[in-house]
C-alpha cells in the first residue's frame, strides 16, 4: 500500500474515534443526599446506613464501533436508613389508642317491698241521745276501751274558767293525772268538788292565777264554783285504756286497737253510762252506732261547798 493511502486511512480512523468520544454523554453528577432527620424520641441511637459510592462508567476501549454507556446507579433512599419495624427509626412514638370504655349496664330496679300488713284496727262510730223532743247528736260523750292497752292525754289537761263558765264542759283524764284550773275571768272563783273520793277545795283566787288537782279515783267528778251557782263541769277519770270525746255531731274515732274482742264504755251527761262489746279486725274499722236514753235526765240545782243553797246576789262577783 502506498504511503498516502495509509495516511488517509489512519486519519479516518482517528477522526472516527474522536467522533465517538465526542458523542459519549458526560457522567451525571450524584444527586445531593438529604440531611438525616433528627430523632425526636428515641431511647437508643439510630444507626445510619453506609452511603453507597457513586457508580463510575466502565472504561471505553478504542473500537471502531460505538461504545454503549453504562446506566447510572440509583442512589440510596433516605427511608432505607433504618428498618421501618424498628421503634428507634420512628421520628415520634405513636401512642396506642385508649381502650374502649365499657358502657355500664343499668342495674335492674328492685321491686318495691309490699307494705307491711296492719297489726291494729280502729273503732269509729256515732252516738245520739234521746230526749223529750227526740234524738240529737250526743256531743261531749266520753268513749273508752278499758280492755285495750295505752291511754291518751296529750299535754297537761286543763279546765279553764272563762265568762263564768268552765271550758270545756266535759274533760276526760287518765287516773293519776294532774289537772290545772286557771282563772281567765276578771272576777274571783272558788273551784271545788264534793264527789266522794275526789273532794277538793281550791279556795278563792283571782284572774291569772291557776291551781292544780291530782285525781286518782276513776269515775265521774262533778266540779263547781262556790261563788257562781251556774258554773258546773264534769271530769271523767278513766281507769285504763285509750279514750276520746265525741264531736258536736256525735262522731268519734279511737285508732290503734289490737285485734280481738273488746269492751267499750260510754258516758254522757244526760244519757248516763253504757257498755257494749265489739270485734276488732286488723286493718279495718269496727263501727258502732248507739242511741243513749236521756229522757229521765233532770237538771237539778247543786249546793255550795258547805252543802247549802247559794245565797242570793252572788252573781254580782
Amino acid at each position: 500500500m502506498k504511503t498516502g493511502a495509509r495516511r488517509a486511512l489512519a486519519f479516518g480512523v482517528l477522526t472516527l474515534v474522536a467522533s465517538c468520544r465526542s458523542t459519549v454523554p458526560p457522567k451525571p453528577a450524584p444527586e445531593p443526599q438529604p440531611a438525616p432527620q433528627p430523632v425526636a424520641v428515641a431511647p437508643q441511637p439510630v444507626a445510619s446506613a453506609a452511603p453507597t459510592p457513586a457508580p463510575t462508567a466502565a472504561p471505553v476501549a478504542a473500537s471502531p464501533t460505538p461504545v454503549a454507556t453504562a446506566s447510572p446507579a440509583s442512589t440510596a433512599s433516605p427511608a432505607s436508613t433504618a428498618s421501618p419495624a424498628s421503634p428507634a427509626a420512628s421520628a415520634t412514638a405513636i401512642p396506642s389508642p385508649p381502650p374502649a370504655t365499657p358502657r355500664a349496664t343499668p342495674a335492674a330496679t328492685a321491686a318495691p317491698a309490699p307494705p307491711a300488713a296492719p297489726r291494729t284496727g280502729n273503732l269509729t262510730g256515732r252516738l245520739e241521745v234521746l230526749g223529750a223532743s227526740g234524738a240529737s247528736p250526743a256531743a261531749e260523750a266520753v268513749v273508752w276501751v278499758p280492755s285495750a292497752p295505752g291511754s291518751r292525754s296529750p299535754g297537761k289537761p286543763s279546765l279553764r274558767q272563762k265568762d263564768k263558765r268552765f271550758a270545756p264542759h266535759v274533760l276526760a283524764v287518765p287516773a293519776g293525772a294532774s289537772v290545772a284550773f286557771p282563772n281567765d275571768d276578771s272576777v274571783f272563783h272558788n273551784v271545788f268538788s264534793l264527789t266522794p273520793g275526789a273532794e277538793f277545795d281550791l279556795g278563792l283566787y283571782k284572774n291569772g292565777a291557776s291551781k292544780d288537782v291530782t285525781l286518782q279515783k276513776p269515775g265521774v267528778v262533778r266540779v263547781y264554783c262556790n261563788i257562781h251557782p251556774k258554773m258546773a263541769a264534769y271530769l271523767l277519770v278513766v281507769d285504763k285504756g285509750p279514750f276520746t270525746l265525741t264531736a258536736a255531731d256525735g262522731t268519734f274515732r279511737i285508732p290503734g286497737l289490737p285485734p280481738g274482742r273488746h269492751t267499750v264504755k260510754i258516758w254522757h251527761e244526760r244519757g248516763g253510762e253504757k257498755e257494749l262489746t265489739i270485734e276488732v279486725v286488723a286493718g279495718q274499722d269496727a263501727r258502732i252506732s248507739e242511741q243513749l236514753d236521756g229522757r229521765a235526765f233532770v237538771e237539778k240545782p247543786h249546793a255550795n261547798k258547805y252543802g247549802e243553797a247559794y245565797p242570793k246576789g252572788n252573781e254580782r262577783y
